[in-house]
């Protein structure tokens, strides 16, 4: 008889009015834990932290542009944690941004990379794309930036360098072109 009142008692709830019913729990948002993770690279990207908001390139070679680490296990502390396969944190979206991207080592998305820019070496050639380093990156970038913008004071230097070098080129063309008109001138005249 027990086993009836309790078919009895499971038929009732089914038909009970929908706001007495008890309601599903709710799936919580992961949160974040408040802890920092180190990351790791595979391709350089430039970084900033509080020293140097601006930023600099770092690669897998660097050390540690937070904790000035010497060893090469990770580049940089992220505030951002891995929860069910999703970055959570407040640099959660820029941490899966760069996974998907290709550029934390040891993610299945920086073998992708890997293997895309084989393939493309196979068909171009390794010298047509060399994939650059840290290093090579802020040799190439250093008269350009000034705190981690462009430099106008170069590129106005620039600017002025190619209008003098426009300016002697139209010189020396006008300039024959002006002795030309100088003896038609001078001929006719005569």
């Amino acid at each position: 008889m027990t086993n009836n009142k309790t078919v009895i008692a499971d038929d009732l709830d089914d038909f009970a009015p929908e706001d007495v019913r008890p309601e599903p729990a709710k799936k919580s948002e992961p949160q974040w834990s408040g802890r920092k993770t180190k990351i790791r690279l595979q391709f350089p990207v430039l970084r900033g932290n509080v020293d140097s908001p601006a930023g600099r390139f770092i690669d897998s070679t660097t050390a540690c542009i937070d904790c000035s680490e010497p060893t090469n296990q990770h580049q940089f502390h992220a505030n951002a944690s891995r929860v069910d396969g999703r970055w959570i944190g407040p640099e959660g979206d820029h941490i899966q941004t760069l996974q998907g991207g290709g550029w934390l080592a040891g993610t299945a998305e920086a073998t992708e990379r890997a293997q895309r820019q084989r393939r493309r070496d196979e068909q171009v050639g390794p010298e047509a794309s060399l994939v650059l380093s840290a290093t090579d990156l802020e040799r190439l970038w250093k008269f350009e930036l000034k705190g981690g913008r462009v430099d106008t004071e170069i590129e106005s230097s620039m600017r002025r360098e190619e209008a003098e070098q426009l300016r002697r080129a139209v010189q020396s063309g006008l300039g024959d072109l002006a002795e030309t008109i100088r003896e038609l001138v001078a001929e006719k005249s005569k």
